[in-house]
């Protein structure tokens, strides 16, 4: 309803994309405090891992997600069009990706960085269709020595 809207405060009235960013600038906000209250342990001299606690714990209290309003409720969490915009620059960044040639110094003007959309690149794909294809010829030669040599698999 109208009413509904005329309540909802001004920085709810922001574009998707301001929205965007003021929940990657709170999530990097975030990333930060826990790196710098995380300070790793030297590793073993023996390569093994560990897992060590600090003598001290900093707790902050925060209210449950239940006694969010509906303006906290839309600033904190992504919504379906904050999902669409992440999948339309994924897209974006594999395509240019896939038309940039590869370079070996790092003079290129624009960086593209695939962490997390390596699957999607064209090399990934060309590299999954030969392994499929060579999957397929190694059952084919399977069947093929086993009905020459009159074998039945269980199966």
């Amino acid at each position: 309803s109208e009413s509904g809207a005329q309540a909802i405060s001004p920085c709810c009235q922001q574009s998707s994309d301001e929205k965007l960013e003021s929940k990657t600038a709170i999530h990097k906000t975030l990333a930060e405090e826990a790196r710098r209250s995380c300070a790793l342990p030297p590793p073993l001299a023996d390569g093994k891992k560990n897992v060590s606690f600090h003598d001290r714990v900093k707790v902050k209290k925060i209210l449950p997600h239940t006694a969010y309003s509906s303006t906290e409720r839309l600033a904190t969490w992504y919504n379906e069009n904050d999902y669409s915009n992440f999948r339309r620059e994924s897209i974006s960044v594999v395509r240019r990706a896939n038309l940039s040639p590869i370079q070996d110094d790092k003079s290129s003007d624009e960086d593209i960085c695939l962490r997390g959309l390596e699957e999607y690149s064209k090399t990934v794909a060309m590299e999954r269709q030969s392994l499929r294809k060579e999957t397929v010829q190694l059952v084919l030669r399977e069947q093929r020595l086993q009905n020459q040599w009159r074998v039945c698999s269980a199966d």
